[in-house]
């Protein structure tokens, strides 16, 4: 009995050492995939608390500083036109309106692409981006949404303010 008790202990510490390994192993890999989650946690916990909060302005603190830059030449163009600039959605949840009530899925594609499915809602069918990081070891940042499977966000901003000009 008392040995049958000792091996079982000694199975649930191996397996308990082995997820910890593993996890500890997978440890970069899931860098990409906690920033997004991270992301759309705080993007759910402010529309909870501000009426008109803005979802990219938070995406833009999660991006590449390449990224963050074509954000500010569009905060800019809208500054001195006084009309919307390029980005006319809520990237985040591809949407002018609200979100609410969709369920969110996250897939981590693989070390630098975590896919996003957004639900389908009352006023909406189900959408879906992909997120392309850039990790350095410690942070993981933000560097294109796709969208649709094939637009590049990031590509299609730099020309529309390209033109723009």
């Amino acid at each position: 009995m008392k040995f049958a008790l000792l091996k079982k202990w000694q199975v649930i510490c191996l397996f308990a050492i082995s997820c910890s390994m593993s996890s500890f192993a997978n440890a970069d890999d899931a860098g990409p995939i906690r920033t997004i989650q991270a992301l759309y946690s705080h993007s759910m916990e402010m529309n909870k608390h501000f009426r008109d909060y803005d979802s990219n302005n938070l995406l833009a603190k999660f991006a590449t500083k390449d990224l963050k830059q074509l954000f500010i030449a569009d905060d800019q163009l809208m500054e001195r036109t006084g009309e919307l600039g390029c980005i006319e959605i809520d990237l985040m949840w591809l949407t002018n309106g609200d979100a609410e009530g969709a369920e969110l899925f996250l897939e981590q594609i693989d070390d630098r692409h975590v896919a996003v499915v957004i639900g389908q809602t009352e006023d909406m069918e189900s959408r879906s981006l992909i997120y392309q990081m850039d990790c350095d070891g410690a942070a993981c940042k933000i560097n294109d949404l796709i969208i649709g499977g094939e637009f590049s966000f990031k590509q299609g901003l730099a020309e529309c303010l390209s033109e723009a000009e």
